[in-house]
């Protein structure tokens, strides 16, 4: 998964899934969870992931320009079908579940930091 976009907005975050989904780029946003929690200390941002790395490049030319016309555009429904399947909901588990711990390991550095300096 390769990061297309970052916002604060949830709204601003559907809008682009949206757009890149209706081109064919299968999406997924990261974070939505952590921004219903508001800690100063925390980031409030939200990712979008575009799922097949080789269509960034068109992700990030059809954010920039509306009028881009994407080349590797997949079918949406075949996609999350797979997507769904066993094995791959697994895999995308334990993909998450590395992330999560890093976003862990992170604020417990901070905290850490700030604990010290107080």
């Amino acid at each position: 998964m390769e990061l297309v976009y970052t916002t604060s907005s949830l709204d601003e975050a559907n809008e682009i899934k949206d757009k890149l989904e209706n081109a064919g780029i299968p999406v997924m946003i990261a974070g939505e969870n952590v921004t219903r929690i508001q800690l100063p200390f925390l980031s409030n941002n939200l990712g979008v992931f575009v799922y097949i790395n080789n269509q960034y490049d068109d992700a990030m030319s059809l954010i920039n320009n509306p009028e881009h016309k994407v080349t590797t555009a997949v079918d949406i429904d075949a996609f999350y079908k797979v997507i769904e399947s066993r094995e791959m909901k697994h895999y995308l588990e334990t993909k998450t579940n590395h992330i999560i711990v890093g976003i862990l390991l992170v604020i417990t550095i901070i905290l850490t930091v700030i604990i010290i300096l107080d």
